[in-house]
């Protein structure tokens, strides 16, 4: 066992997988590198190039490529340290592989929860580093980035666990039994519900930016408005500006209205009583982008606050006046996180409830299985496991009730089988047997005619007397010799594999002949009713000894009395050919019953050997594979029923 773990769990495993993760890795990577500055709501003249360097010392670019390149050497990493937990160069014996095997079933499941914790973390290290500082903007990555995760991870989870389940499939006995087992439904929440809350997160990340670009739009078409119309001319003073500023009225009252003085860089916010300030971004994205933005300025990447920007002349010199706005809405907030939660908390009770069914319908099955293990060959014949479903569940029940009757089927054609050989290993030792019993009282009988002879022609004239004892002693002789020579012939090739198609109709007129004497001595009738002239396939003298013996003993049954003996003839279910043979003799007692195929026993006395029933039982299941039964009623009579196989 151990060498196929070798040959199935090696190097080129790892190789593989951390070739697949690459190939899902980088086109995953770059979709996301364009998404993320439109769902995070980056100004897009900002990200990369001079702006960006002047700002923050590093471009989007960076930073991206940053997080990505350590979040995949920390993945590659994770794979390295937990595929050395189940891949070793030599294994010592059989029992070191079970160990391994069962880190093998664990390796998907742990890939799975550390390739989507280990980014995450890697993310949260990198970006504040990049940007000098823990920002809002960090969390929003986390919540973009995160899905993006989720889904990859889940894509080589699939893909490992086929992998695995390939290995497994080589290098199991089917006897493992690990020691800590997993809950189905514990496993398939795990397995399920991160892609499903990334997908919630991702829809509601989507959802508010569309949403803030939308607000920012419309917020800064109104303010663009209302500034041109309160300020129609270019020279202002000071005073002037702060009145009309003031007159402006506000989409909210947090919005503030702001001075910039473009020679001195400085400002001031009007009305500042929440000690509000401007951003360096703020100031130089107003600077150097607004006017070519329809005087829109943005506070920072992924921040909520935009503003609005109108150049004047205050007292000759250029000013930059405009109020700054939060395009957020928390109840929107409120309401996506809200919907968000609700939709998982749907989600979860339908998946649980679900996965129960499932998990129950499981054990349900496991439970049959456990209990039919359990059970006794008797008890275990006729159960079934009652089919509840109409999907795979039920198929799978259909398939094991199939396979369990076909089980049953097997044992019992597989027992019908064995007791055909045993009889036929039976029938030949009692051929045998026979044989060499005639042969040894052949020997001294013919010993004893050659004395009888010799004593009849030596020594003179015989009187009458002891002529007559000299003939008595002949025909006695004569008599045992025939007696053996027909017990020999009765059984002759009992074990024989001689076989021909030939009719019972053929069979049963012989026995008129051969029964004749014994039939007419008692008195009796034969009564034969062929309903059909079928044919059957065997050795023809063998079936002609059960039938007469049947037979004989039918008559024999009727002791002082005259009676009939029936035989009939007939089809029977499954391509069999029944022959009945009935008497009305009083019928079989009930306490020799069970004995009567089993064991050389005869109701005649002296008269009978007790051998007859017991060939009869040997000949049909033996030599023609069939059944021999009987019916019997104390005081009526007593049927016969062969049934062997027709052609």
């Amino acid at each position: 066992m151990y060498e196929n773990y070798l040959k199935y769990v090696n190097n080129g495993i790892l190789k593989k997988i951390v070739l697949v993760y690459t190939i899902f890795f980088i086109p995953i990577s770059i979709i996301f590198y364009n998404v993320l500055p439109w769902v995070l709501n980056y100004p897009q003249e900002t990200v990369g190039g001079k702006f960006q360097i002047e700002l923050e010392g590093v471009t989007y670019i960076y930073q991206y490529i940053s997080i990505i390149m350590l979040s995949y050497l920390l993945s590659t990493l994770v794979f390295y340290v937990f595929f050395k937990r189940i891949y070793i160069s030599k294994i010592k014996n059989d029992n070191d592989v079970y160990k391994y095997k069962e880190r093998l079933v664990k390796f998907p499941g742990q890939i799975y929860t550390y390739q989507m914790v280990v980014p995450i973390v890697s993310l949260c290290i990198i970006h504040p580093l990049t940007i000098r500082g823990l920002s809002l903007t960090t969390l929003k990555l986390v919540f973009i980035i995160g899905p993006m995760i989720v889904f990859l991870s889940t894509f080589i989870y699939i893909y490992i666990k086929k992998i695995i389940s390939d290995i497994l499939k080589n290098i199991s006995d089917g006897n493992e039994i690990y020691q800590n087992k997993e809950d189905i439904l514990k496993k398939g929440v795990k397995e399920l519900l991160p892609i499903f809350f990334a997908l919630i997160i991702l829809i509601v990340m989507v959802s508010y930016s569309i949403y803030i670009k939308e607000r920012g739009k419309l917020l800064n078409n109104v303010y663009s408005e209302r500034f041109d119309k309160a300020f129609e001319s270019t020279e202002y003073t000071a005073s002037d500006i702060k009145q009309k500023l003031n007159s402006i009225q506000k989409l909210d009252k947090n919005d503030h209205m702001y001075i910039y003085n473009i020679s001195k860089d400085s400002y001031e916010i009007i009305d500042n009583n929440d000690n509000t300030k401007i951003s360096k971004y703020f100031t130089k994205y107003m600077n150097e982008l607004s006017e070519n933005r329809g005087g829109i300025v943005y506070e920072y990447y992924g921040n909520n606050y935009q503003g609005y920007a109108k150049m004047v002349n205050i007292d000759g010199m250029p000013y930059y006046i405009g109020v700054r706005y939060n395009v957020g809405d928390s109840s929107i907030i409120f309401i996506l996180v809200v919907t968000g939660i609700i939709s998982c908390l749907i989600y979860v009770v339908i998946f649980y409830n679900y996965s129960k069914f499932n998990k129950g319908m499981f054990a349900f099955l496991l439970d049959k299985f456990r209990n039919i293990e359990g059970k006794s060959k008797e008890e275990k014949k006729d159960e079934i496991i009652p089919i509840i479903s109409n999907d795979e569940f039920g198929e799978l029940t259909l398939l094991y009730n199939n396979l369990s009757k076909m089980t049953n089927e097997y044992i019992e054609n597989l027992k019908s089988k064995q007791d055909i050989i045993v009889k036929q290993g039976q029938l030949a030792s009692i051929g045998e047997l026979a044989g060499g019993v005639a042969h040894d009282i052949n020997t001294p009988i013919s010993a004893i005619k050659s004395g009888i002879l010799m004593f009849r022609e030596m020594l003179g004239e015989r009187s009458q007397d002891e002529m007559e004892l000299l003939q008595r002693m002949d025909n006695c002789a004569d008599k045992i010799i025939n007696i053996v020579n027909s017990m020999r012939n009765q059984m002759r090739n009992l074990g024989g594999d001689t076989k021909i198609d030939f009719k019972i109709s053929d069979v049963l007129n012989d026995i008129k002949i051969i029964a004749y004497n014994e039939i007419s001595k008692h008195g009796c009738k034969l009564e034969i009713n062929i309903e059909d002239d079928l044919s059957v396939n065997g050795d023809p003298t063998k079936l002609g000894q059960v039938l007469t013996n049947l037979v004989v003993n039918g008559v024999q049954a009727y002791k002082d009395k005259t009676g009939i003996v029936n035989v009939h003839v007939t089809k029977a279910p499954n391509n069999m050919a029944m022959i009945k043979v009935t008497d009305y003799a009083g019928g079989i007692d009930e306490s020799i019953k069970p004995f009567i195929f089993k064991n050389m026993l005869t109701t005649k006395g002296t008269v009978g050997t007790g051998f007859g029933l017991y060939l009869a039982y040997s000949v049909i299941k033996g030599i023609f594979g069939g059944d021999i039964t009987f019916e019997s009623e104390k005081g009526m009579g007593t049927t016969f029923y062969v049934t062997i196989p027709r052609v």
